[in-house]
């Protein structure tokens, strides 16, 4: 069950050609979701992703319990990620950037150096520093500067 749902995620479009150009400019790029790892591992391994933090389907005996195991991945854990990735990485929070699309993505976009509401709920819109209403995320590589001409359509 869980592969039949990894393989059925649809990237937003541009989302592969975004993260490259920033990998290449020497950004870091992480995952923070609600969703769950088991499903998001292998996009993250794809999109040589630094940091992924999801929730953790419980499994027993090879059956979904129903139950998430560990640290729930809600709004204020999303902030504390972001927080860990900043310190691992060697990074002032100034020096981040944080895009998210709801609520729950508020505490990381405002601790963030620059918050990004990317199609966003207008309660996360309210608290962003800058909207995004495109369907690619090749305003998000405008933004941060680090366009390479050609890559991003």
């Amino acid at each position: 069950v869980i592969d039949s749902v990894s393989q059925a995620i649809e990237l937003t479009t541009g989302v592969k050609e975004a993260l490259a150009t920033l990998k290449e400019q020497g950004y870091r790029v992480a995952v923070v979701s609600g969703g769950f790892i088991q499903v998001l591992e292998q996009l993250a391994r794809e999109l040589e992703l630094d940091y992924v933090r999801a929730n953790t389907l419980e499994i027993e005996d090879g059956r979904l319990t129903g139950r998430v195991a560990g640290k729930v991945v809600d709004r204020k854990a999303k902030e504390e990620f972001l927080r860990e990735f900043a310190a691992d990485a060697g990074l002032d929070m100034a020096q981040t950037v944080a895009v998210g699309d709801g609520a729950n993505d508020i505490d990381m976009v405002t601790a963030a150096g620059l918050g990004i509401a990317f199609n966003a709920k207008p309660a996360l819109r309210a608290h962003a520093d800058v909207s995004i209403n495109l369907p690619t995320l090749a305003g998000l590589v405008q933004i941060l500067g680090a366009t390479t001409p050609g890559e991003i359509q």
